[in-house]
């Protein structure tokens, strides 16, 4: 497709921090790739990552600012830590119930 521009607009990363596979390849093919980012929720600077407000099994969840938030790296690894932790502090309680 010599000639032929083509524009594509999508996150190219999940609420995980994983390459979404079409992006990346994409970007891998290209010859200019331009990355705009949002402001992160919490301090405005830019947002490279998103994270979703509840942690559930699936890894495509579609949905807006009732799901998601913007982040800069920063606070998506805090956010991201602090989801873990609770998780597995819901998993002792939970286990502690059934005992």
């Amino acid at each position: 497709m010599q000639g032929t521009d083509v524009f594509c607009a999508g996150l190219d990363m999940d609420y995980h921090g994983r390459a979404f596979e079409v992006p990346s390849t994409l970007m891998a093919e290209a010859t200019d790739v331009r990355r705009l980012t949002a402001q992160c929720a919490r301090c405005a600077a830019a947002a490279t990552h998103s994270i979703r407000h509840e942690m559930t099994a699936e890894r495509i969840l579609v949905g807006a600012t009732d799901l998601y938030a913007p982040m800069c790296a920063e606070h998506w690894f805090e956010e991201r830590m602090a989801q873990q932790a609770r998780a597995r502090s819901n998993e002792m309680i939970a286990e502690a119930e059934d005992e």
